[in-house]
C-alpha cells in the first residue's frame, strides 16, 4: 500500500513528525496492534485486501525483555529504543525509574552519544534500584566515562562493564 507519512498520520490521528520518528526508531509505538487495525481500515476504504496473519508490520521489540536464562543477565533494557542521544540527568532518572529492580543489562548498542550528566544520573539511580547492572554496547568514550563514574561512586561491585 503506497502512503505518504502525511496520509498515514492523518489516518491514525497523529502528527507527520510522529510517523517519521517511528520510522527512525526514535520513539516507541505504544500500540503497534492499533496500526494493523488502522491499516486494515485504510485498505478496506481503498478496496484492497486486509492484512493477514502472515503479513508483517515492522515494529520494534519491547523495551524490556527477559534475557536468556543461561546468560544470568536478568532484564535487558535496549536504550537505543528510546533515542540515539542522551544528554541530561533528568532524562536518565526518568528512564531508570522505568527499569525493573533486580539484575539488569543496559544495552547501549546504537546509542550515538550519552553525556556525562546522563551517565552519572543513570548509574546513580541504578545503583540504588538494581541488584546488579551490566552496561553493554558502549562506545570506547562512554565506557571510559562510565568506568570513572562507577569508581567515583564506589559502586564497582554492582556494575559490570565490558572487559577492557
Amino acid at each position: 500500500m503506497e502512503m505518504t507519512q502525511r496520509d498515514l498520520a492523518g489516518e491514525l490521528g497523529v502528527s507527520t513528525n510522529t510517523v517519521a520518528r517511528w520510522e527512525r526508531n526514535e520513539v516507541e509505538m505504544r500500540h503497534p496492534q492499533m496500526l494493523r487495525l488502522a491499516l486494515d481500515a485504510v485498505r478496506h476504504k481503498r478496496g484492497q485486501r486486509k492484512l493477514s496473519a502472515d503479513d508483517h508490520i515492522a515494529t520494534r521489540s519491547p523495551t524490556h525483555q527477559t534475557a536468556a536464562p543461561e546468560s544470568g543477565a536478568g532484564t535487558l533494557f535496549r536504550l537505543a529504543e528510546r533515542g540515539a542521544t542522551f544528554a541530561t540527568r533528568e532524562r536518565a532518572e526518568a528512564l531508570a525509574s522505568g527499569i525493573p529492580e533486580g539484575d539488569v543489562t543496559i544495552d547501549f548498542s546504537g546509542v550515538k552519544a550519552a553525556s556525562p550528566s546522563f551517565l552519572d544520573g543513570l548509574i546513580g539511580v541504578l545503583s540504588e534500584r538494581t541488584a546488579s547492572t551490566a552496561l553493554t554496547g558502549l562506545t570506547v568514550e562512554m565506557e571510559q566515562l562510565a568506568g570513572l563514574i562507577v569508581a567515583r561512586r564506589g559502586v564497582g561491585g554492582r556494575f559490570r562493564l565490558p572487559a577492557a
